[in-house]
């Protein structure tokens, strides 16, 4: 898909580290050049478990939506990609974005 679309920027979970770079270097043999990437930690649901579509236990954006105001969705997203984030269905019914853990100070 890579090498076929011309993808120049691919996000990924870090679950799907070693099958991104698999991907670059199978875009690479095709003579292509793997896209700039960027990987982001897992989201959780209210229990701990990552949350996934395979598992159901997802929340699509129209749902999110629903709840919160669109800015909401690009706090939760943007702000801190490289930090565990947990679902709280609570929080959303309220109107507020998921709380985010405050970042760790260097000493």
């Amino acid at each position: 898909r890579w090498f076929a679309l011309d993808v120049d920027y691919e996000m990924a979970g870090k679950d799907l580290i070693e099958s991104v770079k698999l991907s670059g270097r199978i875009t690479q043999e095709l003579g292509g050049r793997a896209p700039d990437g960027f990987n982001y930690e897992l989201f959780l649901d209210e229990n701990g478990e990552k949350i996934s579509k395979s598992k159901g236990n997802g929340l699509s954006m129209e749902e999110w939506l629903a709840y919160a105001p669109d800015e909401s969705l690009g706090l939760f997203m943007f702000q801190k990609p490289r930090t565990v984030v947990g679902r709280d269905e609570g929080r959303l019914k309220q109107g507020l974005p998921p709380q985010i853990p405050p970042p760790k100070l260097l000493q």
